[in-house]
C-alpha cells in the first residue's frame, strides 16, 4: 500500500518554465536531466527532505519551443512510510503544542489555516469515500485539544459550538456549492412535467444505474439537494442566500454521516 509522504500530494499545474530557467540544449537530447533539474529544484525551493522519500511518482510534459524545451511536472507524488495522513497529523501535534500558549480564538485560526485548508482540498471527489473516515477522526482529535476535553467524549456539540463542519457535512457543502455554480446542468421535475406534486422542486434522476456515476459529483449533488429542506430550495435560484442557508443548515445539525444526512427528518425546519 502506498502512503502519502510528510508533505502531501504536490501538484505541478503552474509549474511551467522556458528553458532559460534551468539551461539551454537540445530539445529531447537533454531531457532527462533537464526533468531530474526540475524535480530537484522544485524539492529544494520547497524545503523538502529527500532522505524521507521511499519513491517519487510523478508524470512529466515536454514542450518543445523555439529556444528550447520547456517542462511541466504535474501530479508529482512523495511516497514514504508509515503514516498515509502526516499532514493532519502534523496539524494535530502541532495544535497540541500551541495549546498551552495562545487564546482559544487563535487555536480556532490556526486550525482553519492548518487543518481545514488541507482537508478541504479537493473534498469533493473524495469526501464520501470509506478512508475519508481515518480524516475525520483526526479533525475530531483537534476539536478535543482545541476544547481540552478526554478522548472519548462526543466532539457534536463542539462542531456545534465551535461552528465548524464535520468532514461529511464539509462534503455536504462543497456539493451544494458546486450546484449552486453549475445550475444549467441540473433539471428540475417542474420542468420535466406541468404537475404541481410535493416533489417539484427537487431535481430530476438521471436514468443511469452505472455505480461509478451515482457516485460522481453530478448524481450526488441531485441527491443531496432533494434532501434539502423546503425553505433551502426556495431560495435556489440566489445563490448567495442559498449558500449562506445551507452553511447555517450544516453547522446547527452537524451531520456525521450521509446516511445521518439522508435519514434526517427534514420536514420539520
Amino acid at each position: 500500500m502506498q502512503h502519502i509522504c510528510s508533505r502531501t500530494t504536490y501538484f505541478f499545474t503552474e509549474w511551467l518554465s522556458s528553458s532559460s530557467a534551468f539551461g539551454g540544449g537540445d530539445a529531447f537530447i537533454r531531457g532527462r536531466c533537464l526533468t531530474e533539474g526540475v524535480i530537484d529544484r522544485w524539492i529544494q525551493a520547497n524545503y523538502c527532505n529527500q532522505d524521507t522519500f521511499s519513491w517519487l511518482d510523478f508524470t512529466v510534459y515536454y514542450v518543445l519551443q523555439q529556444n528550447g524545451v520547456a517542462v511541466r511536472c504535474t501530479n508529482l507524488s512523495l511516497y514514504s512510510s508509515p503514516s498515509p495522513l502526516p499532514k493532519p497529523c502534523s496539524a494535530c501535534y502541532a495544535m497540541r503544542l500551541i495549546k498551552p500558549f495562545v487564546s482559544q480564538e487563535l487555536l480556532k485560526v490556526i486550525y482553519y489555516a492548518y487543518f481545514q485548508s488541507t482537508m478541504s482540498y479537493g473534498i469533493i471527489f473524495w469526501g464520501h469515500s470509506s478512508l475519508s473516515i481515518k480524516v475525520f477522526r483526526l479533525q475530531k482529535r483537534i476539536l478535543r485539544i482545541m476544547m481540552g476535553t478526554r478522548n472519548r467524549y462526543s466532539c457534536r456539540k463542539l462542531f456545534i459550538n465551535l461552528k465548524i463542519l464535520p468532514l461529511p457535512s464539509a462534503y455536504i457543502f462543497s456539493v451544494l456549492r458546486f450546484v449552486a455554480k453549475n445550475k444549467e446542468i441540473f433539471t428540475t421535475n417542474n420542468k420535466i412535467h406541468d404537475k404541481g406534486t410535493r416533489q417539484h422542486l427537487n431535481f430530476h434522476y438521471p436514468a443511469v444505474n452505472i455505480t461509478k456515476y451515482q457516485t460522481g459529483v453530478h448524481y450526488m449533488g441531485v441527491k443531496i439537494f432533494n434532501k434539502l429542506p423546503t425553505y433551502i430550495k426556495n431560495e435556489f435560484t440566489n445563490s448567495t442566500k442559498f449558500i449562506s442557508l445551507v452553511q447555517k443548515f450544516l453547522s446547527e445539525n452537524s451531520f456525521y454521516s450521509l446516511e445521518e444526512y439522508y435519514n434526517s427528518d427534514t420536514k420539520k425546519y
